[in-house]
């Protein structure tokens, strides 16, 4: 798709679909969880910058053989490759935590508000995946009848078309089907996104694409386990009492 002299791929547009979701739930829910208008840019600039910089060198250091005989090509995130999802939850976790350092009582809030914005934009990258043939599925063979519905003909990175496991596709449900539960459970939505990430190393198992492995398991199954295992236990502290000291200390003038 050519808007004026910029070309939009397919992959950009189903994310921007997903960054757009988030974004209008972000700006709309964060008075309803108690935040300030400021609080929330805040916030959103905080996570998204996060995300951004920690997911773009996961990238890089996942493909650092051709970024090291081309190191320009780093800062060229559009042009060449793009951000690895797994390095941009802990960027943005990492991120909303050091804004909760100084906003100690609007914590769980953050939290809360964020997390379904954050499982759009997940469901967002597998729907643009699905397309554009990143984190494909491993090729079904002698699937049986009753489990055909699990698999899809799909391209990989290099536009081999196969019929694969529908990873991306349930990615982007599962991710679809847990913001209605992220929403519901309030500031203690982040669970819906611990669910999200085990559900995520579940699928590494039917994926193709080439991870290094860890003992016997994919590195992105570890990152995936680490990730939820953080997220509960920053959930666990984001819903304990705050003390008054701490609210004044960590007042915004």
């Amino acid at each position: 798709m050519r808007i004026g002299p910029w070309q939009l791929q397919p992959y950009s547009l189903r994310l921007g679909w997903g960054v757009l979701a988030g974004l209008i739930w972000l700006w709309g829910a964060a008075p309803r969880y108690g935040l300030r208008r400021d609080q929330s840019l805040a916030l959103l600039w905080s996570v998204v910058g996060g995300a951004l910089l920690v997911g773009r060198m996961g990238y890089v250091a996942g493909n650092f053989s051709y970024f090291a005989q081309h190191p320009w090509a780093v800062v060229q995130v559009g042009a060449v490759g793009g951000i690895h999802g797994g390095s941009a939850w802990a960027g943005g976790l990492a991120a909303l935590l050091l804004w909760s350092c100084r906003r100690p009582a609007a914590r769980s809030a953050a939290l809360g508000v964020v997390t379904p914005a954050a499982l759009a934009v997940a469901a967002g990258a597998w729907w643009g995946c699905a397309g554009a043939g990143c984190a494909w599925g491993r090729e079904a063979a002698g699937v049986p009848a009753w489990a055909r519905w699990t698999v899809v003909s799909a391209p990989d990175l290099y536009h081999l078309v196969a019929q694969r496991y529908a990873v991306q596709g349930a990615a982007a449900l599962w991710a679809m089907v847990l913001i209605p539960l992220a929403v519901a459970l309030k500031r203690r939505g982040a669970w819906a996104a611990v669910l999200y990430l085990v559900g995520e190393a579940a699928l590494t198992w039917w994926r193709a694409d080439p991870v290094p492995l860890v003992g016997r398991w994919r590195a992105d199954f570890w990152l995936d386990v680490g990730l939820a295992v953080g997220l509960a236990a920053v959930q666990w502290w984001a819903a304990r009492p705050v003390s008054p000291a701490k609210v004044t200390v960590g007042k915004e003038v």
